[in-house]
């Protein structure tokens, strides 16, 4: 799990244990493709979505892809307009090399995981 949201976001969802709850995380390994989080707010009966849109995480959109073996989720958000068709490709294709490129971790000796691991750690 690689995360650059704001540290008290982060220290927050934590501490609620949001993500057995969090229907972004249920979505996504559930689904490939696309959806905004404001589709999902009918899902969320723990407030998750809410809590987030209070500490300033707006407009989010999240990018599921791969098999559920191997499944990749990206969640982004942004201030001002929502994303546009152009910069939900360009998550999707991110998100897809990214999986491309780390496919099979598991089976990558230990020096390359904690390699792979401190690049998310910069």
């Amino acid at each position: 799990m690689y995360r650059t949201y704001d540290q008290a976001w982060i220290e927050h969802y934590s501490e609620r244990g949001f993500m057995l709850s969090d229907p972004v995380v249920h979505w996504g390994l559930t689904h490939v493709g696309g959806i905004s989080w404001s589709d999902l707010t009918e899902q969320d009966p723990q407030g998750v979505l809410r809590d987030a849109l209070a500490h300033g995480l707006h407009n989010g959109w999240t990018y599921a892809m791969g098999p559920q073996t191997s499944r990749s989720i990206a969640g982004v958000t942004k201030t001002g307009a929502d994303f546009t068709a152009a910069e939900r490709d360009e998550v999707a294709q991110i998100v897809d090399e990214l999986h491309a490129l780390t496919e099979g971790f598991e089976s990558f000796s230990a020096d390359t995981q904690a390699a792979l691991l401190a690049l998310g750690e910069g």
